[in-house]
């Protein structure tokens, strides 16, 4: 199983199905740390980022989760009872894509 990373500035987001958090690349000291976001250890699938938010997407609760990147605080949940291949983010609107 792999964890979803993202580097954002001089920050490195970590995902995994258990904590969400951020790490200074520059000492290695964890910036914030969230383990209420993912619930039921859900696998992560996607990864985005826009506007100082990242979006994830869970596989199998099909949920999509809005997180603040300078807090970790979860600004928004929403479940798309869907399964989805790819998604994007463009101006704070998401845009799915499926075969």
């Amino acid at each position: 199983m792999s964890w979803p990373l993202t580097v954002i500035d001089n920050y490195i987001y970590i995902i995994n199905p258990r904590e969400i958090f951020a790490l200074n690349l520059e000492n290695g000291k964890k910036v914030w740390s969230n383990k209420q976001i993912i619930e039921n250890n859900d696998e992560i699938s996607i990864v985005k980022y826009s506007n100082e938010k990242i979006y994830i997407y869970t596989d199998n609760s099909k949920y999509i989760f809005c997180v603040d990147k300078n807090t970790g605080k979860k600004i928004w949940k929403q479940n798309i009872d869907a399964f989805w291949y790819s998604f994007g983010v463009y101006n704070d609107k998401l845009f799915f894509g499926n075969f």
